[in-house]
């Protein structure tokens, strides 16, 4: 991780070099101070152990945002430490970093990012809310990706974009660790003035997994696409192309390569309505797509759905870090609770999921129900994932608020029974001062399956920082 910090504050310190910086950096420490109680740190069926944990950690927020760079730090150290067993005492780090920069103007452009945070290792051993009890399933990760890029105009008909990415996940102990390097190219029209689109693409990407237990991935493909806009609320949309993958699979499983092609309609009746929708075929199958967004005074609509190969290192480098700086587990339903982490291997994931929010002037009320299927090319069974998310915001004045929710998880493979884990949250916020925050958080998480266990958190939380105030 300090190599790509270091890096990144080298780009820094060449555009400041340069005089291309026109603004000062905007800093933000803070100071948050907790004590939690756990009437089951170990999340034991029978006879739980109960603990107070203290939680004392520092954070910088560091941002930039010029002509040409955009350049975002931050770091929290996150110190646990534990009344009874003062042996799981441990500093946890958490910070991600990311750079948008212009290298040279009209050519050459950079995007970088960093992630180090804690995540689920096995969604079949014993999991909570937070990160204080877990034990040897909580493990740190870092994710990087470093990707320069060209990009031209060819006169006037048309955009060039060649680009080259690097991207790592390494564990703390993991046989997972991988590098990937990966190549895009796609030349697109320009001429708005037809109404006829194309483009011409070519994918490639390699996946080597540094333990040398696991084999390799590799991908590519080449496509071209063609557009038709029927009118300036409605466009029509195809590709076809050739792809040609490789990874490790069952005997019974499609060779993963062939022809595809797809069809697709984007409408948008009114500024607040957007529907998307495209059908096709690959080498494994039918390969739809639907996003559907519908927005009101007080309310927004979704629904999706998807098709497509996926990894576990995918699902990883898409994870973030809340504004509490601790992992979001999931990144389509953005929970950081429980989710079903999958195997380290190509799986076929077909997932949908429907969105509801409404927003009064002081409430915000949002509701998600999702239902992924995956089919594991190598293993050879299916595992089928459903969740739902409810939450409830009030703001009760400039100083006061309250958040609750809760979160159900149900999970069923071949291999695995029926698993349940269902998570309820409270809190109530209230700023003492321009800079200091009080919190006080219930959070209750009931597992049933194969595992059985219920712990229950009780935290008190005090924020000193920038913003706390408002």
């Amino acid at each position: 991780m300090d190599v790509i910090y270091r890096l990144l504050g080298l780009l820094a310190v060449i555009f400041a070099s340069r005089g291309s910086i026109a603004a000062d950096w905007d800093v933000s420490p803070s100071l948050n101070l907790a004590e939690i109680y756990s009437d089951n740190i170990n999340l034991a069926a029978d006879d739980g152990q109960d603990e107070f944990v203290t939680e004392v950690t520092p954070a910088l927020r560091a941002a930039l945002d010029t002509r040409r760079l955009d350049l975002t730090l931050d770091y929290r150290l996150q110190g646990l430490y534990f009344a009874q067993d003062q042996g799981r005492n441990v500093l946890r780090q958490q910070a991600s970093g990311s750079l948008n920069g212009i290298l040279v103007k009209d050519l050459l452009f950079l995007d970088g990012q960093a992630v180090q945070s804690q995540t689920v290792i096995d969604a079949t051993a014993p999991v909570s809310q937070g990160n204080i009890a877990a034990g040897g399933n909580i493990q740190n990760v870092l994710t990087t990706s470093v990707s320069p890029y060209l990009r031209r105009r060819l006169g006037s008909w048309a955009l060039a974009d060649l680009r080259y990415t690097r991207s790592t996940v390494n564990y703390e102990e993991s046989d997972l660790d991988s590098i990937a390097q990966a190549g895009n190219f796609t030349l697109r029209n320009l001429d708005s003035s037809s109404r006829w689109s194309w483009s011409l693409g070519y994918f490639a990407d390699f996946t080597h997994y540094l333990s040398g237990t696991r084999a390799n991935v590799a991908n590519r493909r080449a496509d071209l696409g063609l557009g038709y806009r029927m009118s300036g609320r409605l466009n029509l949309t195809g590709a076809a192309g050739y792809e040609r993958n490789h990874y490790p699979r069952a005997a019974d499983t499609p060779s993963p390569e062939g022809a595809f092609w797809n069809l697709g309609v984007d409408w948008q009746p009114t500024p607040r309505t957007r529907l998307a929708v495209s059908g096709g075929k690959r080498y494994f199958g039918s390969d739809w797509r639907l996003d559907l967004q519908q927005t009101g005074r007080r309310t927004t609509f979704g629904v999706q759905y998807s098709e497509g190969f996926t990894t576990r290192r995918q699902f990883q480098l898409e994870l973030n870090l809340d504004a509490a700086g601790l992992p979001i587990i999931d990144p389509t339903t953005q929970q950081p609770t429980f989710v079903r982490v999958p195997l380290e291997e190509v799986f076929l994931s077909r997932r949908g999921r429907v969105n509801l929010d409404f927003r009064t002037r002081r409430t915000n009320s949002s509701f998600n129900v999702y239902e992924e299927h995956r089919d594991y090319q190598q293993a050879g069974y299916t595992e089928r994932v459903r969740g739902a998310g409810l939450r409830w915001q009030w703001s009760a004045g400039r100083r006061m608020s309250f958040v609750a929710g809760a979160n159900l998880t149900l999970s069923r493979s071949a291999l695995r029974a029926d698993d349940r884990l269902l998570a309820f949250y409270a809190s109530a916020t209230r700023n003492l001062s321009r800079w200091l925050a009080s919190a006080f958080e219930l959070r209750r998480t009931q597992r049933s399956g194969p595992l059985d266990y219920v712990e229950n958190q009780a935290i008190l939380r005090l924020t000193l920082s920038k913003q706390s105030g408002g």
